[in-house]
């Protein structure tokens, strides 16, 4: 499970941050002539897009879709839209301001727990899962004494 999240995580990085965060700190510092607005400006517009991309996919982003993982509750339900932006942030603040430092710790956490969850999940309550897609592609059924993949 770690390597398909850290695969994930660096495609939701190439997609988020080469594809949309440089072009758009570009345009805004164009657009607005404080360099410290326009990332943020640029930082809460890239959360917000994350969020609303992975609350309408049911807990996806682009890079988790990719490798068939989902962020779920603690319960296996699908999470609301605050516990995503509340998954996000804490992500974002803890590993993107301690230059990588508290993602290693959160990567001993991770190997440590038997859920797997880093420090990002379980300040927000979620836990990520194999997605539902994955499993109906790996089920298998009987079928004349075999088991057949569907």
């Amino acid at each position: 499970m770690a390597v398909k999240r850290f695969i994930g995580f660096l495609t939701d990085i190439i997609i988020w941050f080469f594809i949309f965060f440089y072009p758009m700190i570009w345009l805004m510092d164009m657009l607005i002539p404080s360099r410290v607005v326009s990332l943020l400006l640029v930082h809460g517009i890239v959360l917000f897009f994350l969020t609303v991309t992975a609350y309408q996919r049911n807990g996806q982003t682009w890079g988790q879709k990719i490798v068939s993982i989902e962020i779920n509750t603690v319960r296996n339900e699908s999470p609301s839209f605050l516990r995503i932006l509340i998954h996000f942030i804490s992500a974002y603040l803890l590993y993107l301001y301690s230059f990588g430092l508290l993602y290693i710790v959160s990567i001993i956490v991770q190997w440590r727990r038997a859920d797997d969850r880093m420090l990002h999940d379980l300040i927000s309550g979620t836990k990520l899962d194999v997605s539902h897609a994955a499993e109906i592609h790996n089920l298998q059924i009987g079928g004349r004494g075999k088991n057949e993949k569907i």
